[in-house]
């Protein structure tokens, strides 16, 4: 009886596995390769050739998990910012809080978020991505079809359909507001709106990173001091312990070279100081760097 349990589906493994081989045929690199640029040993080289047990052992989702993110061109950093954020959205959704997280770019507030979803895949999550000329009407018609409503009607009407689903849950909902940083002021009565209608039953989260030079949470509590509209009573909400992502660490830094094998060098702190804490440069940057060291073109 094999030890662990993987609830990974099988096709998605093979899928996996399919996408390792085309990337080593392209790239032209060794099996062994895998080991080390996945930063999971042994267990690429299992996957790699379609074993998906060591001994009585499954290979846990992680593993596949991080194999997948590589061949995606990302990378899983397990540090706090991921931990902290998983945590924050998990309190939201279990006690329908109203919470904030923010952070400069490239700090992973949108990668945790989906890596929040990937963990609890069957909670009644919604996670709406905000853009600048989102409008009312079309930030209620998004949640509608990601709710299976049917978005025809006005805001009011549609805003109705949503809160009298979101009541009809069986497991607590939670709706994510990412890059709310773009919303139009305007927008934020829609939202009031339906948390009105949903208080204590469904948990709000808006993930933004700046607003004019300003980090979200501190831009949205100077409008609620300013009464502007209904910041006041929006940041009176949400106002309780916003979440602050740190910029990278160095141990964070240290963890991505020894991932891509990269050791220390002038050109790797070169990179780490140009990065300015933005974790997701110094990814793209390492990335780049391993691959001009060991000639991996993407010919």
């Amino acid at each position: 009886m094999a030890k662990n349990i993987s609830t990974l589906p099988e096709e998605e493994k093979r899928a996996i596995t399919h996408a390792m081989l085309e990337y080593q045929q392209k790239h032209d690199i060794k099996a062994t390769a895998f080991n080390k640029l996945t930063g999971t040993g042994q267990y690429a080289y299992h996957i790699l050739n379609g074993n998906y047990k060591v001994g009585d052992s499954f290979i846990s989702d992680r593993i596949f998990n991080r194999v997948r993110l590589f061949l995606s061109n990302d990378f899983l950093i397990e540090n706090d910012n991921l931990d902290k954020t998983i945590c924050c959205l998990k309190e939201a959704l279990d006690f329908s809080e109203y919470r904030i997280i923010c952070g400069h770019t490239g700090r992973g507030k949108t990668f945790a978020v989906k890596e929040f979803i990937k963990i609890f895949p069957n909670a009644n999550v919604f996670l709406i991505t905000c853009d600048g000329d989102m409008t009312s009407k079309e930030l209620v018609t998004e949640i509608c079809l990601q709710m299976d409503i049917n978005p025809v009607g006005t805001v009011s009407r549609l805003r109705k359909e949503i809160s009298k689903k979101l009541l009809k849950y069986d497991k607590k909902p939670l709706l994510i507001f990412d890059e709310a940083e773009n919303l139009r002021q305007g927008v934020y009565a829609t939202i009031k709106a339906i948390w009105d209608s949903v208080e204590n039953l469904c948990g709000i989260v808006l993930v933004g990173a700046t607003v004019k030079g300003q980090l979200y949470c501190h831009w949205l509590e100077d409008m609620g001091r300013r009464s502007k509209a209904h910041f006041d009573v929006f940041y009176s909400r949400f106002a309780t312990d916003p979440l602050i992502l740190e910029d990278m660490s160095d141990k964070d830094f240290d963890e991505i070279c020894e991932n891509y094998g990269v050791k220390k060098s002038h050109d790797v702190e070169r990179i780490r100081a140009s990065a300015k804490g933005d974790m997701r440069f110094a990814i793209k940057r390492l990335q780049r760097y391993f691959r001009e060291k060991n000639n991996i073109t993407n010919a």
